[in-house]
């Protein structure tokens, strides 16, 4: 029986035995079995498993927290692809995780756009551009003006 199935069943009662809502997530092991099945676009569980991931899983430090986070920096960095979650919807569900795993992911988001946009600038600034003259990058004493004195 895989966590999955084990987890709807104790959705079940939960409901039926004590009136409540499902357990939330803060399992990393469960929910890698849920991103599997989001991933897997033909799963039969793939809409629940997405409510699963989006509502149902603990932010936070927990190791689901970091299983989560983790997947939605792929999907803002575009290295994954699900429909249903855009880079701007990730984006806003790791801002509102509160810990440790969303902060590393958000920070590594901006740095990873931050030097691919100084990588785009410094190579099109000065590797696609043709060489100074050392004479003209590197003006004589002459040429340069003396400081002011006051």
């Amino acid at each position: 029986m895989s966590l999955y199935t084990e987890y709807l069943e104790e959705i079940v009662v939960r409901k039926n035995d004590l009136g409540l809502n499902p357990k939330p997530i803060d399992a990393s092991d469960l929910l890698a079995e849920i991103i599997a099945q989001i991933k897997d676009t033909g799963n039969e569980h793939r809409t629940a498993s997405l409510d699963f991931f989006i509502y149902n899983t603990i932010p936070g430090t927990t190791p689901a927290a970091v299983v989560k986070a983790a997947f939605l920096k792929e999907i803002v960095l575009g290295q994954e692809k699900v429909e249903e979650i855009s880079a701007q919807f990730a984006l806003e569900q790791l801002s509102h995780m509160k810990g440790g795993p969303s902060v590393e992911a958000l920070l590594d988001i901006t740095l990873t756009s931050t030097l691919k946009r100084l990588a785009k600038f410094l190579s099109l600034k000065y590797f696609y551009t043709k060489p100074i003259p050392l004479a003209l990058a590197m003006p004589s004493k002459q040429a340069m003006p003396s400081p002011r004195t006051s």
